[in-house]
């Protein structure tokens, strides 16, 4: 299955490797979410059990707006980069999949530049911030590690607001 999102796959990359580069994780396994600002971006992002790395992102003022989900592996991921693959996220015991591209050996990613994508991206916000513990799995790349929600609700609090698409 190919990834088709409206060139969101390049320019979602871009923003995915400056988040990694301009603002440094600070979240250790099992601590808080963190929330920075660098570069004219908001994000919040925890370090799973595994070693992964979980970043939501809002570009402050960018044209048109583009908020982002995206994953940090630990190790290269199982699959083909530019290919997309079922992810699936369980809050507690709350269900929710998404696709999400492998832009990197070791970064998926899920822009939501529609309101669809948006949506989706909300949606699992607000299970994020109400939430004990996440586990996420994709069985199509092996791989899979689990986060603490311990801080979420402060760190995604307000953090898409100037991000949804306007289509």
């Amino acid at each position: 299955m190919l990834w088709k999102g409206p060139t969101m796959p390049l320019r979602s990359t871009a923003l995915a490797a400056a988040f990694t580069i301009a603002l440094p994780a600070v979240a250790q396994a099992g601590q808080t979410w963190t929330t920075a600002f660098g570069q004219g971006t908001l994000q919040a992002n925890v370090t799973g059990a595994g070693g992964s790395e979980l970043f939501l992102a809002c570009p402050a003022g960018q044209e048109p707006p583009l908020a982002v989900l995206f994953f940090e592996a630990a190790a290269p991921l199982a699959g083909e980069v530019g290919q997309a693959y079922l992810v699936e996220f369980r809050v507690d015991d709350k269900p929710m999949t998404l696709v999400m591209a492998l832009s990197q050996p070791t970064i998926l990613e899920y822009p939501a530049g529609e309101k669809i994508t948006f949506r989706a991206l909300e949606a699992l916000s607000r299970l994020l911030r109400d939430g004990k513990a996440l586990a996420v799995a994709s069985p199509q790349l092996t791989w899979s590690d689990s986060y603490s929600l311990k801080g979420s609700g402060k760190a995604l609090d307000g953090l898409f607001e100037g991000c949804e698409p306007q289509d």
